[in-house]
């Protein structure tokens, strides 16, 4: 199949000490990520197609490079920093997906495929210890349990380090009543691991699932600005002047620990059938994660001017069929695929909260205070469903020369509600925003203001058929030389929190046209290996997102671009001179324009 891919095996995970597929972009062209966080909102890009900004915790967007697990589709917008322990190898795709496997894909995958048991026993611990008191433990554990029919593998991973960046603001929080601390801390643990089933030589049963958890902090944003005016004769320790970091990247200064909890966990159910030349494979997969910021120094300021709360939870079902056929000159596979994905996002901000430290009373109206301030909560209630069916195939028309078409069509239904979309009035306290009150249980004394855009049932849908043809050609054994034109597109959807009034705004799909050619070339009898492509993008509706903060509250609007065109060039080689020394580097560049 003529594509753009890097894969990396568990040893060649274990030697350049990667912990999560975030510290493969140094080894990828083009393969970038938006880290917004610490355990949580990492945003994957792939040859410039991503999300960016803070905005990315809307649940209602689809990732534009999709995440497989065990070959389950991840759609997390809030826990999805996977860890790499103890897997077999991790694939980085490169350009539209859709025509393989799975959901479609409009910028790439990351495929992460867990270890398999073995067939005799067999363990292994690390551990390691660095400064800031950094503690690492990994091991597994695998073997049979019944010779050639049943065997099991587990694996597990904690770390933990102390806070690297200093919060030179060391008052207490008079909003969260504790102490500010150190960021950028850590705790982390994480659990792999399945059980193989073979009751004949046809048919084997793979039984696997994850589980991570993550405690941080993380630093937020850093303000310079030595020459702030000292307010502590309002605030008290809360209006004392900022701190100068002085340029200093390892120093802070804001009024909140930003902590923050992400939570993973999943299974699959994957059945595979071989019988000669037919090979059946049904993968049932199962996700549920849970985001939580507790709550966070938006302003990076000691001065309550912008703080947030945000919890994020999602759960999703899949299923898919797929049947390969590989005979003599023709291979292909055809299969079907089933999500449903539910995601819940409770979010609350926080503006102009020095008012109440003033002393000014909240008043009626959407802008309670002086400045009109004040703390609204929204909360977001997504349903997905998606269909899908799609086939490729190959055909060796010589034994140096391959054509390939794959085709896939997609149906996908988005239901959008808006329980909650209040601002609180009437008192001094934030009890229906700390996060420990359900959105549908008011607190006693707590007087709302509802914006009136409260609703539910709100529906669309979307449908697209993207295409992908293909040519490779070998004119020597170590040589593959390959061009492709394939389509990949995103669905549409709804702003969570648009400035409209009204509170309803949907955006269409984008769509992708992509042109590339490349090459493989083997050399030294596989001691180097180099890879080159080069391709064409040509994007339309791309789906934008600009922010704005006001009084009112925090708000993302989502829009459809118009078109904008992309011109890359990727180069990679992988040498291994020994046993016992490796080299590898990679290039990556791209020139990307809008046009209309």
């Amino acid at each position: 199949m003529p594509i753009a891919v890097t894969a990396f095996q568990g040893d060649e995970l274990e030697r350049i000490r990667a912990v999560s597929y975030t510290d493969l972009s140094s080894y990828i062209p083009n393969f970038s990520f938006d880290a917004l966080t610490n355990a949580g909102f990492v945003i994957p890009a792939i040859r410039g197609i991503g999300l960016t900004g803070a905005t990315n915790s809307a649940i209602s967007n689809n990732p534009a490079t999709g995440v497989y697990i065990d070959g389950v589709y991840l759609n997390s917008a809030g826990a999805n920093l996977f860890n790499v322990l103890d897997v077999e190898r991790v694939e980085v795709l490169r350009g539209p997906q859709g025509t393989l496997y799975g959901r479609n894909t409009i910028g790439g995958v990351i495929n992460i495929v867990s270890a398999k048991p073995t067939d005799e026993f067999s363990a292994n611990i690390r551990a390691t210890y660095g400064n800031y008191d950094r503690v690492e433990v990994a091991g597994s554990v695998s073997g049979p349990i019944i010779p050639d029919t049943l065997s099991a593998r587990i694996g597990a991973f904690y770390a933990q380090r102390d806070g690297f960046v200093e919060n030179l603001f060391e008052n207490p929080n008079p909003l969260a009543e504790e102490s500010s601390a150190d960021t950028d801390s850590l705790e982390s643990i994480a659990l792999r691991g399945s059980v193989v089933f073979t009751p004949t030589e046809r048919l084997e049963f793979t039984l696997a699932g994850d589980y991570a958890h993550d405690d941080t902090t993380y630093p937020g944003f850093n303000v310079e600005d030595g020459a702030s005016p000292d307010l502590s004769a309002f605030l008290g320790p809360a209006g004392a002047p900022f701190t100068d970091t002085d340029g200093d990247v390892f120093a802070v200064s804001y009024n909140s620990n930003n902590e923050e909890q992400a939570e993973n966990w999943g299974g699959s159910l994957t059945g595979t059938w071989t019988d000669g030349d037919v090979r059946i494979v049904s993968i049932t997969g199962y996700r549920e994660s849970f985001y939580e910021d507790d709550l966070s120094d938006i302003d990076g300021t000691p001065i309550n001017i912008f703080q947030q709360f945000i919890q994020v939870k999602e759960s999703s079902v899949s299923q898919e069929l797929r049947f390969h056929y590989d005979s003599g000159p023709i291979k292909s596979v055809f299969g079907a695929f089933f999500y449903n994905y539910d995601g819940l996002q409770d979010a609350a901000d926080d503006i102009l909260g020095i008012e109440r430290d003033l002393g000014y009373p909240l008043s009626g109206g959407v802008g309670p205070g002086l400045l009109g301030g004040g703390i609204t909560r929204r909360v977001v209630d997504i349903n997905t469903k998606s269909y899908s069916v799609f086939g490729n195939a190959s055909y060796d028309i010589t034994d140096k020369l391959t054509i390939e078409a794959g085709l896939r069509w997609t149906t996908t239904d988005v239901r959008f509600d808006r329980p909650v979309s209040r601002a609180e009035l009437g008192g001094a306290t934030n009890a229906f925003y700390n996060g420990n009150s359900p959105f549908d249980d008011i607190p006693d004394g707590v007087l709302l203001f509802d914006f009136g855009n409260t609703f539910s049932d709100q529906t669309t849908d979307f449908s697209d058929v993207t295409p992908k043809v293909g040519v490779q050609y070998r004119p020597t054994e170590d040589m593959l030389l390959y061009a492709s034109w394939s389509e990949g597109f995103r669905e549409g959807g709804f702003a969570t929190n648009p400035s409209n009034p009204s509170g309803v705004q949907s955006f269409d799909s984008e769509t992708l046209t992509a042109y590339e050619i490349g090459a493989k070339k083997s050399l030294f009898d596989g001691a180097l290996t180099l890879n080159g492509a080069a391709y064409y993008y040509d994007y339309k509706d791309q789906q934008t997102e600009v922010a704005s903060i006001s009084t009112a509250g925090f708000f993302v609007d989502v829009s459809n671009a118009g078109e904008s065109e992309a011109l890359g060039v990727e180069l990679e080689f992988f040498a291994e001179p020994s046993e016992y020394f490796t080299l590898q580097g990679s290039f990556g560049w791209q020139d990307t324009e809008f046009t209309a």
